[in-house]
């Protein structure tokens, strides 16, 4: 129950301007605190269009304003690292990224032994700058690792998958994610260029093959069983639809290049594959 003096002062304000002014800036402030909330919400999650169910989301990053804007589908709710709660897109690093809450059946494609591959729909990948078509079949399938983190689940995959776009975008300044495919630790594929385009990931030979690379470090650890079977789906995939040659050479990355990549607990494991080719030598004198 109140007070007399504070209904007094609710009625009576002339009786106390301090107590009016302080009313009065309380309540403006809380319009404008539910005004802002309301537009960054509009802004995050953007247009949709419910007959797709998707959403239009801005990318964008601390330096510029407004870049790109991808058509994807959207998770309805994410917390942020600030314990913020935003609908439509996730906030990291400054950019909004979109996240699938539904896949729909002609974004992910059955290459079976429980593989899927998700296609760059799927996960909202940023449209190539530039793109070089691949000449299939390819007689060259190269295994590589990204050296960094491991996911486990599609949304961690998924945010890895854009780490790994933006970087090789932004900061290498490539035309796209330089990976023909990738794995995560889920069993899963995801598309990265794909079979239509050239990548950027063996210097010299990126015409010639198509890379797919582990997610996760594996100097000394290997992955999975789960997604070692996926890569071994994926290079039958590939060659029971004519992308790959059913004559085709395994390498591993380090094969052709001077690094680490696979890494050193994976790179054992794939010389005992189909098809593996220790000697680079073959490939220039069998005139790829």
């Amino acid at each position: 129950m109140m007070d007399g003096n504070l209904l007094q002062r609710l009625f009576y304000p002339q009786n106390n301007g301090r107590f009016k002014k302080a009313l009065i800036t309380s309540l403006v402030s809380v319009t404008i605190s539910l005004i802002l909330k309301f537009s960054e919400r509009s802004f995050l999650s953007g247009p949709s269009d419910p007959a797709r169910g998707v959403a239009r989301c801005s990318q964008f990053d601390s330096n510029v304003s407004l870049s790109t804007e991808n058509l994807c589908v959207c998770s309805d709710k994410y917390q942020a690292p600030d314990g913020k709660s935003y609908s439509g897109c996730r906030l990291s690093n400054y950019r909004s990224i979109c996240f699938p809450s539904t896949v729909g059946s002609n974004h992910v494609i059955d290459i079976g032994n429980g593989v899927n591959i998700y296609t760059r729909h799927s996960w909202c990948a940023r449209e190539p700058k530039g793109f070089q078509l691949f000449q299939k079949p390819a007689r060259l399938f190269f295994i590589h690792h990204t050296a960094g983190h491991s996911c486990h689940n599609f949304d961690t995959c998924v945010n890895t998958l854009k780490g790994i776009q933006n970087f090789h975008m932004d900061n290498r300044g490539w035309d796209d994610i330089g990976y023909s495919f990738l794995i995560g630790q889920d069993g899963q594929i995801y598309e990265g260029r794909g079979w239509d385009h050239v990548g950027a990931h063996t210097k010299g030979f990126n015409t010639w093959g198509y890379a797919v690379s582990f997610m996760g470090n594996y100097m000394a650890q290997p992955p999975n069983n789960a997604s070692l079977n996926a890569a071994r789906t994926l290079i039958e995939y590939g060659k029971r639809m004519g992308y790959i040659s059913s004559t085709y050479h395994l390498y591993g990355h380090r094969d052709m290049s001077n690094t680490s990549s696979p890494g050193d607990a994976l790179y054992p494991i794939i010389q005992f594959w189909p098809h593996y080719r220790r000697d680079k030598i073959h490939v220039l004198h069998d005139g790829f």
